[in-house]
């Protein structure tokens, strides 16, 4: 069916008659044959006044809109930072402790085709298929913030638990070095001797202060 155009805009297309009718009926808005049939929806507004105060509530919207807008922009710049260093943060601790962690993709938003989501040590999450096939990667904070928030909350304990381990085990190194460096020290001073003299103790210093002092006799009398 051809579509008819409007009187005067040779170029403008319109809609089929049919359709047109269809339509109209479809989203419940009235078209020109409507309206020339007195079909309308919608009251005419009373006064000019209602149609000023419905002005001026629309431009008080659009400003506040706009405010809005701008604080939108900036706490959206602030949690972008605020999430690229707390990845960054992340991606320090894990390359220290040297450690990946499997996240359950049951408590993640992801697709049914992933079956396994790793974040490695340095700070890669991949988004992994049945078969092994790496289906995406790229550094945490280049996810949805969203995301992000889920996986920290399974991640979090996790790496408190390693921290944990971490410190276990450095205590016990200490403990066996310091056992080593006694010992150590023991057998060098075995070996070498111990070649400076000791020290009097206090009672020492005391006798040899309170011993009365002699004089050495000469040809010539006392010295």
């Amino acid at each position: 069916m051809e579509t008819a155009k409007a009187e005067g805009d040779p170029d403008t297309p319109m809609i089929a008659q049919d359709d047109r009718q269809e339509t109209s009926e479809r989203v419940g808005f009235s078209t020109p044959n409507d309206i020339s049939n007195n079909k309308v929806f919608f009251m005419e507004m009373g006064t000019e006044e209602a149609e000023l105060e419905i002005e001026d509530s629309l431009r008080e919207l659009l400003r506040s809109i706009n405010e809005e807008t701008v604080r939108l922009q900036e706490v959206l710049k602030e949690e972008n930072k605020l999430m690229s260093d707390l990845c960054l943060s992340i991606k320090f601790i894990m390359g220290k402790l040297r450690v990946s962690f499997d996240i359950p993709t049951e408590r993640l938003p992801v697709k049914k085709e992933v079956k396994r989501v790793v974040l490695n040590e340095k700070g890669f999450l991949t988004l992994f298929s049945d078969r092994g096939a790496i289906l995406h990667s790229a550094f945490l904070a280049k996810y949805p913030p969203r995301a992000v928030m889920t996986i920290l909350s399974v991640l979090m304990p996790k790496l408190a638990e390693m921290v944990v381990l971490h410190r276990k085990r450095v205590d016990r190194r200490i403990g066996f070095f310091r056992k080593l460096r006694s010992e150590l020290k023991s057998i060098a001073g075995t070996i070498i001797g111990n070649r400076s003299e000791p020290e009097p103790s206090q009672d020492q210093k005391q006798v040899c202060e309170g011993a009365p002092n002699h004089k050495v006799m000469n040809g010539k009398g006392l010295e």
